[in-house]
């Protein structure tokens, strides 16, 4: 085989596996999931746990506890681990014929990122509400002391880096 054959089937097989990762990366699934990527899933982090680190009431914690279950999608409209993979799989193949075509077309790559981008912030929205939601049940105090708490858990992360 000549030299540039090998080199470019080399360049090949490095995207095709930087790109597989990178799609199945962060698309795990479970009860608890990739904690690390909860949010960028539409998951709530730790905050239901520094929820129930402060003194809510009886009635409260139904509340919080009714609200999260909620936010969460029904096993029975949850598409699939096979149609997950499926939709994975034409992704990949969707990027793969993009970056192997004889030319490059912008819109069919403006496209793809859309679609990530639509699909990110539908995610980010349906966070951001429920955790207004979950605000909306505390008090005053409580409030003041989840956002304290938050404040110490941010100050430990970035003594960290």
């Amino acid at each position: 085989m000549k030299r540039s054959t090998k080199m470019g089937l080399a360049a090949l097989v490095m995207i095709t596996s930087a790109t597989a990762f990178a799609d199945h990366h962060g698309e795990r699934s479970g009860p608890q999931g990739d904690r690390h990527h909860a949010e960028k899933r539409g998951g709530h982090g730790n905050i239901h746990k520094m929820l129930f680190n402060l003194d809510l009431t009886d009635e409260q914690r139904d509340q919080v506890k009714a609200l999260l279950k909620a936010a969460k999608q029904p096993k029975d409209e949850r598409p699939s681990a096979e149609e997950r993979q499926a939709k994975r799989e034409a992704k990949r193949a969707a990027m793969q014929e993009l970056m192997n075509a004889d030319s490059f077309d912008e819109t069919a790559a403006k496209a793809i990122i859309a679609e990530r981008q639509q699909r990110q912030t539908e995610r980010e929205l349906q966070q951001m509400k429920t955790h207004y939601e979950l605000m909306q049940i505390l008090t005053q105090e409580q409030r003041d002391e989840l956002a304290a708490k938050q404040q110490e858990r941010m100050e430990r992360r970035q003594s960290r880096k």
